[in-house]
């Protein structure tokens, strides 16, 4: 077994190593999920036309964007 940390007992080597192992490798393993959805987007779905239907602007909805901010006019300026 790879040993990456020596502490002297054997279970706290053992889990440090696989703690080491799990933080080494899931930016890594993230990466490329990341990457083959861009593929994967890219190839199958990026130039799949779908036929929306016009709306009039006298049925359009109207629509709020709210900004969440607590306490905004209490803002302490040092």
């Amino acid at each position: 077994m790879v040993r990456v940390i020596h502490t002297g007992n054997e279970l706290l080597d053992f889990v440090a190593t696989i703690i080491y192992f799990i933080l080494v490798s899931y930016p890594i393993l993230g990466s490329f999920a990341w990457f083959i959805g861009v593929l994967c987007y890219s190839f199958l779905f990026k130039y799949k036309h779908i036929d929306w239907a016009e709306i009039p602007t006298e049925v359009e909805p109207f629509i709020t964007i709210m900004v969440p901010a607590h306490n905004e006019e209490v803002v302490k300026k040092w």
